[in-house]
């Protein structure tokens, strides 16, 4: 079929109404491997707001979004043909075939070699965060809604596929990796889609057990919002101190 863009956009979500519970599946990916190794699912794109992020560019600051461009060449046409993207929208580009590997990152950055292992077609999921990250109840619903409408885009035969993520928007634009972990898990529960969570070094402290406490107190996703409200700017203790909350608002 070739290469296939697939644009979506919806309304906002009333995520104070949101009753469900989270019974998707998270795994946590394997250290030292990035997303694109992850064949079997859609592949995250953390995008800039205009496709390609400093691509076409001499700069040698290579990140996450201009490595999956690099490994899969065919994503230089969103450059040309994909507009701006706004706070409502996102984009799936499926039907790629990855050419490249590397090594490194950011200045460390090299090409390896033609890419030979598989011909597998690829589909990768452009979401864009906020930059400075999540400051306010205002930024908190955006990246909310973000994430939502990137995770209900495609397809229905890839919309049962898993998506491989990771700390969306966690390096050049500040955002704190644990409460966008948890802004993720809310967003995958309503669009009924698992992850699995790549962050190439070391994994996310702590996020694989909040999780499991998320589903063993059978936590709504209009729960969690409620008390996230207090803590997405936090980063020591999060994952603890979101449970404790959500377990006394209770009583």
């Amino acid at each position: 079929y070739g290469i296939v863009l697939y644009r979506n956009y919806l309304e906002p979500v009333d995520w104070e109404s949101v009753e469900d519970t989270f019974n998707i599946e998270l795994t946590i990916g394997p250290k030292g491997t990035g997303i694109e190794a992850q064949i079997q699912s859609v592949q995250a794109n953390f995008a800039d707001a205009i496709p390609g992020g400093t691509l076409p560019s001499a700069k040698p600051d290579i990140v996450q979004e201009e490595i999956l461009f690099l490994c899969y060449p065919e994503l230089f046409i969103t450059i040309n043909t994909v507009q701006k993207f706004h706070n409502l929208d996102a984009l799936l580009v499926t039907g790629l075939t990855r050419m490249n590997k590397y090594s490194g990152y950011r200045n460390s950055f090299k090409w390896t070699g033609d890419f030979t292992e598989h011909s597998e077609n690829i589909s990768v999921l452009f979401m864009d965060a906020i930059p400075d990250g999540i400051r306010d109840e205002v930024g908190f619903r955006r990246e909310l809604n973000k994430a939502f409408v990137a995770f209900s885009t495609g397809p229905e035969d890839l919309k049962a596929m898993s998506i491989a993520t990771g700390n969306w928007g966690c390096g050049a634009f500040a955002g704190i990796p644990q409460s966008k972990a948890a802004v993720q898990l809310m967003a995958a529960t309503l669009a009924k889609r698992n992850l699995v969570y790549v962050t190439f070094s070391e994994p996310l402290e702590g996020l694989e057990e909040f999780y499991q406490q998320l589903r063993e107190h059978n936590v709504k996703v209009c729960e969690l919002f409620e008390v996230m409200k207090k803590h997405y700017t936090s980063r020591d203790n999060f994952f603890k101190d979101v449970i404790r909350d959500v377990i006394e608002r209770r009583n």
